[in-house]
């Protein structure tokens, strides 16, 4: 089955994710989808809430400006993602949470 990811942003249309995790998906033998998806900061966590009533989504990036909004919808925060208070990944968890963590700081 295709694992689904997407990258929301406001503008979206520059970002390279799609392509980068498509390749790097490709190279290493995953069955991926990995799409774009423009938002709007009034229905974002409405967005996140329809993309994983997907079981197939297993995550998603964010970029500005919504990065605050993804932290306080994630029902988890890594370490680095409290300090920060915001989130740029969010990850579908085996026991069915969300874990919200960040990769800005140390840019992994």
């Amino acid at each position: 089955m295709t694992d689904k990811f997407i990258v929301f942003g406001n503008p979206i249309a520059q970002s390279k994710s799609p392509q980068i995790h498509t390749m790097f998906a490709e190279q290493t033998g995953q069955d991926i989808s990995y799409a774009r998806q423009h938002a709007e900061v009034e229905s974002f966590k409405s967005d996140l809430d329809q993309l994983f009533s997907d079981p197939q989504a297993k995550g998603c990036n964010v970029t500005a400006p919504f990065k605050e909004q993804a932290a306080e919808w994630a029902d988890e925060l890594s370490s680095g993602a409290k300090l920060a208070g915001a989130v740029n990944t969010i990850i579908r968890q085996p026991n069915g949470k969300f874990l919200g963590d960040t990769t800005d700081g140390p840019g992994r």
